[in-house]
Order: C-alpha cells, then structure tokens, then sequence
C-alpha cells in the first residue's frame, strides 16, 4: 500500500458570509483567532499556536447552511473552560443550542454563529492516535493598560514575536480597564516600524475569564476592585508614557518582555 500522504489533519474550513468583518468579529471574540490576510472581500484567520485555517468569503448564497456536513467543531484543550467557552458565545452574539456532556470528562456546545453555521465545543479525552501536542495547552500572557491601547498593545506583539523565535508555546493578548475607542496613531505607525501590528482591530475590554485564564498577568495600571483578581500581578508601571517618548517606552517593553521570555514563564 503507497504510503500516506504527510499533512496536519483537517483543518480548513471556508465559509461563504455577507459581511466578512463581522463574521470574523465572532471567532476573534469567542476562540482569539487572528487575521493573517485580508481583503475585501475575504478574511483568513488562524488559531495562534494551532495550524488551522478559517476563510470568511462574501457571498449571499447558501449562508448558513452545511451543504451535508452536520457542523464544524473547535477541540478545547481544558474541560473546565466549557462555560467560559459559552459565555463568549453569548456575549458574541451567537447562541447555544445544546449544552452537556457525552460522557463523564467530555463536556459539549452547540452554538450558532452570527451566519447561523453550526459549530460544536468540545472537549475529548486523549485517544491513541493524539500527539504530545494535540493535549499541550498553550499558555498565555495578558497585558493590561488602562487604555488597551499603547503599553499593552506594545508588549504583547514584541512578546508573540519574541515568543516565537524562542520556541516558547505560550502567547499574548492586550487590553483595557477603560478601553479607548481606537489605537493612536504613534502606536500603529511605531509597532510598523518593528514589522509589527495590533492583533486586534481595535482595543478590547479586560474580562475575568481572560484573567482567570491567564498564566501570567502583567498590568501598567492598577487592575480595578471591580474584577476581584486574586492572582499574582506583575506590575510594570513605572513605564514612561508612550505619548512622551514612544522609543524609550518602546525600549523599556522590549527588554522587560525578554527577561518574561527568558524566564520560561516559570
């Protein structure tokens, strides 16, 4: 029998949507997905630390119907994180179908996205044929400013690049106490400079899942009574302001993200 053809597993999957942008919103808000190309008219994302791929194509035929295929499914990595999993859909927009679990340890959703495409939540006890990375979890660093919009924003791209050229498996996000409407200018055009970009298309607001989900939570500002954060912070805000002096803000990050890299996150 001719050998097997070497691949990655299923893991595209396109969807014909009337708006692509607020598609993707949904999957950039419930699952972290991030938008490595874009145009017009079609969005491609990805999972940070996975190798799947999501196309969002307008169209107006067939939207959110399977055309035969029953639903498409994300593979959680902890069974505990299924009712945060169904809070982000909530608050996305979309909306559960059913919810359970199919058999001790393997808890489920069904949720509708914004289309009306059913996906499915899941969590599966190892089997036999998973690797060693199918159940690594990645770990992930939020970065808190009062704005979401400068120091954060800063700190968590230079650490995803920093992480990746480590081999380090973990990941950033950035965000706000009191999130700004939009990234300044001297943000944007500084992070290019570095090749770099915001994740995200705008500044997002904190949430204590994120936070209780983190594996290291690092603040430029004081984190409000309001989250009831018991964990341990690491707080960098004696960073200059950014508006001030982007370079020297710029430096400080930087060198603080390499010692968090260095440190293994240990």
């Amino acid at each position: 029998m001719a050998e097997a053809v070497a691949t990655y597993g299923l893991t595209h999957i396109a969807l014909t949507v009337p708006d692509v942008e607020r598609s993707f919103a949904f999957y950039e808000a419930v699952f972290g997905m991030i938008a490595v190309y874009r145009r017009d008219d079609l969005i491609q994302a990805q999972t940070p630390g996975a190798r799947d791929v999501l196309v969002f194509q307008q169209g107006h035929r067939g939207v959110g119907t399977s055309g035969g295929i029953a639903h498409f499914g994300f593979r959680l990595v902890d069974p505990a994180a299924i009712d945060a999993a169904a809070r982000r859909v909530v608050a996305a927009g979309g909306t559960i179908e059913e919810q359970g679990d199919f058999v001790p340890g393997e808890p489920f959703l069904y949720a509708r996205d914004l289309d009306g495409y059913l996906i499915e939540i899941w969590y599966e006890l190892p089997t036999p044929v998973d690797g060693a990375s199918a159940i690594r979890r990645t770990r992930s660093v939020v970065f808190v400013c009062e704005h979401g919009s400068a120091k954060s924003v800063i700190a968590a791209a230079h650490f995803d690049r920093l992480a990746e050229a480590a081999g380090l498996d973990a990941r950033a996000i950035s965000r706000g106490t009191d999130p700004d409407a939009e990234f300044p200018p001297m943000a944007i055009n500084g992070l290019a400079r570095d090749g770099l970009r915001p994740r995200e298309q705008a500044p997002r607001l904190l949430t204590a899942d994120e936070l209780a989900g983190a594996t290291r939570v690092v603040t430029f500002c004081a984190l409000p009574d309001a989250y009831a954060y018991r964990g341990p912070v690491e707080r960098w805000d004696d960073i200059p302001a950014v508006s001030d002096d982007y370079d020297r803000a710029r430096t400080e990050i930087v060198n603080r993200v390499q010692r968090l890299i260095r440190s293994g996150l240990a």
